[in-house]
């Protein structure tokens, strides 16, 4: 009896083998067709359905070291704490490529911006308005105008002193935007406030996108804080608040 047990299980093995041993033969028969059929679409079309053919490209990838990119309509920067955190040499930095922005404008340069400590940038503001360029600011009462009696501040004064007129939004909230449209074409906004820790210290970025649409919106908001017209007082734009 027990010969016989050991024959049958015996008998069962090698059956579940040769199961197994067609299986995998019936798998390799397709996967042979699939690829006779690729090799074969690939000849007739020059096509390469399942990628044999073409090399495996690589995702690009941004070097670590890049601070700034641009298109044809659009530039993005960003500070670099690391390399460039010397407030006295500007060379390089977020806050030249904004005084190359200054100094090319020729009608208008509207500012809402939170904080300010930047002597150079009062300077190229004030060349601006004594070219002739409109130069209006709006800044933050407590962050902005009270701040600027503090210690290594003081330009918001330069430029009243200058003529160019400078508004705050005289309430308890914060006024927290931060940016710059020029001649009514171009925008230049981001994180990055106008001061030696946003710049120099702070990893920040910037937008800048030349679209006079894209401006007019930010001039209407701009134009709003202008006249006092803050928070709740502030009329909602947000249905034309769009643009391609």
């Amino acid at each position: 009896m027990a010969a016989k047990k050991s024959r049958s299980k015996s008998r069962r093995k090698t059956s579940r083998k040769g199961q197994t041993g067609s299986g995998r033969s019936f798998s390799t028969i397709a996967i042979a067709i699939v690829l006779l059929f690729a090799v074969g679409y690939f000849l007739i079309t020059g096509s390469d359905p399942l990628g044999l053919f073409n090399p495996i490209e690589e995702t690009p990838t941004v070097p670590a070291d890049i601070g700034e990119g641009e298109g044809d309509w659009w530039q993005v920067y960003f500070t670099d704490p690391v390399n460039y955190n010397n407030p006295d040499d500007l060379s390089g930095t977020v806050a030249e490529k904004l005084i190359d922005n200054i100094d090319s404008a020729q009608r208008s340069i509207h500012i809402a911006s939170f904080e300010f400590n930047l002597t150079p940038v009062a300077e190229a503001l004030i060349d601006a308005h004594q070219r002739g360029v409109e130069v209006l600011w709006v800044t933050d009462d407590e962050y902005g105008i009270e701040a600027d009696e503090e210690e290594d501040h003081g330009q918001f004064a330069m430029l009243e002193e200058a003529g160019i007129a400078v508004k705050d939004d005289s309430r308890s909230a914060l006024m927290h935007n931060k940016f710059w449209i020029f001649d009514d074409q171009k925008v230049w906004t981001g994180s990055t406030n106008v001061t030696a820790n946003g710049i120099f210290q702070n990893n920040n970025n910037v937008l800048v996108i030349n679209s006079s649409r894209l401006a007019a919106m930010y001039e209407r908001e701009f134009d709003e804080m202008w006249t006092g017209e803050f928070g709740t007082s502030s009329p909602s734009t947000v249905d034309s608040q769009q643009t391609t």
